[in-house]
């Protein structure tokens, strides 16, 4: 498929080489990221927020959630 848009093998090999090569970086900037998303979202949990406190107010506490 690379062929058709002239990239040619020897480039698509370094490039699956290189892939492979900085795998164990990228997994961990993911489990990073889980983990921090986690968090957060216990953060959420303990202080009772949801979606409600992020919807728009007129500031005026007309209909709005109590």
């Amino acid at each position: 498929m690379y062929k058709s848009f002239g990239i040619s093998e020897e480039i698509e090999n370094l490039a699956n080489e290189t892939e492979k090569e900085i795998e164990p970086i990228f997994k961990k900037i993911q489990e990073t990221c889980e983990f921090n998303s986690l968090k957060v979202l216990k953060a959420f949990q303990n202080n009772n927020i949801s979606d409600m406190h992020f919807n728009q107010t007129t500031g005026y506490g007309y209909g709005d959630i109590r």
